[in-house]
């Protein structure tokens, strides 16, 4: 089955035209004047064709895959053997004389209502694969997932036990905190003892005369006091410092846990993609553009070059589906 979807994608490949510098209007919005311009070849995939008339312009093997041309006047332009995949043609303007003869088109090609491409010539492209996937060389997706199961679960261990730590050191802080807050409040009354000592010592001072002896004392106090508290602002400067080594410390904890909290809210494991509506999605090298649906437990076929919706192909109904948005 490989060889054979190789085969296609190359068949693909080679169908695809080249395109000069000159042509090439690919995701662009095409203003030029173009009716009666030779313009085979061109490239405008992914374009958006604005108030341009393109009456009687030669279009043949032109590449208009994605492109907007609803509204276009395509009265006897040439579009012989072009790309329309997916192309928005509903809006436009034709009459009999204009050629759609070997232009090939997909399921997802807008043509005007009532328009039938087939009678005028278009084809219509065999867009799934005629092989239907049967494991055969792909990855055991089942394992990876049982083993993603796995390493979920250690994160989740690793994230709980991270949560323990930081809890311990979050009562520490606390701790320090309360021992801060009481530090301040004896520094305090240390300074409201020295503003105190300090008016007795200029009261002294004017009794000096009087009481010799009993300023003497009192200086004494003061020196007391005054060595209590630069032993206080010692103890406060060093709590200062052991509470912003620990802020520190916090913060490295709150970064990895930040980076644990992230890691296992992240809804991507190698092979795996997980989207709201769709589920766990499993696809690598090996496998795409065929993806496996955990949630439906069936194999889809993406059509590549399809966005905004992206076109899937189900296997189990065989039926195409449209993702808006994820």
């Amino acid at each position: 089955m490989k060889s054979k979807i190789t085969k296609f994608l190359l068949a693909t490949l080679v169908a695809l035209p080249v395109f000069g510098n000159e042509h090439d209007y690919s995701d662009t919005e095409y203003t030029q004047s173009a009716s009666h311009r030779d313009l085979s070849g061109a490239n405008f995939e992914g374009a958006r064709i604005l108030n341009v008339s393109f009456g009687a312009v030669n279009l043949s093997n032109a590449n208009l895959r994605n492109a907007d041309f609803s509204g276009v006047n395509l009265g006897y332009a040439n579009l012989t053997d072009a790309n329309l995949r997916g192309t928005d043609l509903r809006e436009i303007k034709h009459n009999s004389h204009t050629k759609w003869t070997g232009a090939i088109y997909s399921v997802h090609t807008k043509w005007p209502e009532g328009f039938d491409p087939q009678a005028a010539g278009a084809i219509l492209e065999a867009q799934v694969p005629t092989d239907t996937p049967d494991g055969t060389g792909l990855v055991d997706y089942k394992r990876e997932y049982e083993k993603a199961k796995v390493r979920l679960d250690s994160l989740k261990k690793q994230t709980d036990e991270a949560k323990k730590v930081l809890a311990g050191k979050e009562e520490k802080i606390l701790q320090l905190g309360k021992q801060i807050e009481g530090g301040r409040e004896t520094l305090l009354a240390l300074k409201g003892d020295l503003k105190t000592g300090e008016s007795i010592r200029f009261q002294l001072i004017n009794e000096l005369q009087e009481a010799n002896q009993t300023l003497v004392s009192r200086m004494e106090r003061v020196v007391r006091l005054e060595t209590e508290l630069a032993q206080s602002s010692q103890m406060a400067s060093a709590l200062e410092q052991e509470i912003t080594s620990e802020s520190s410390k916090l913060e490295v904890k709150t970064a990895q846990y930040a980076q644990l909290e992230t890691t296992l809210a992240t809804p991507h494991i190698e092979g795996w993609h997980y989207t709201p509506s769709q589920g766990w999605l499993f696809t690598e090298v090996g496998t795409y553009p065929l993806v496996f649906a955990e949630q439906s437990q069936s194999w889809l076929y993406y059509d590549q070059g399809t966005s905004t919706p992206w076109w899937y192909f189900n296997y189990s109904n065989e039926t195409w589906m449209d993702w808006t948005s994820e």
